[in-house]
């Protein structure tokens, strides 16, 4: 398929589930399998500097259709699903003083 052609069907809302939109949250939307750059951070709360290292290291895939840098977003789901855990710890409790009885 040519650029201009890709392009078209990028503009095109029957095509909108192939890169993402506003009406991904919509319920029984299909889940997009390419995002714009600033969708793809917002979605995954990674910075644009984040995006680019982990495409340098080969982590995650961008590709390019025509001007447009679409972010291949199984890459980051798979990227994201392999980081380690978060570890978190409950908080201490209080310490009772004779002035807080």
């Amino acid at each position: 398929m040519r650029q201009p052609e890709l392009l078209r069907m990028a503009a095109n809302p029957r095509y909108a589930n192939l890169v993402g939109s506003p009406r991904d949250s919509e319920p029984g939307a299909l889940s997009p399998e390419y995002g714009r750059i600033p969708e793809t951070c917002r979605r995954y709360g990674l910075s644009r500097s984040r995006l680019y290292l982990l495409a340098g290291e080969g982590l995650i895939r961008f590709v390019k259709v025509g001007g447009a840098t679409l972010v291949d977003l199984a890459s980051v789901r798979v990227y994201l699903a392999n980081c380690p855990p978060a570890i978190i710890r409950a908080p201490k409790p209080a310490i009772k003083t004779k002035a807080s009885v």
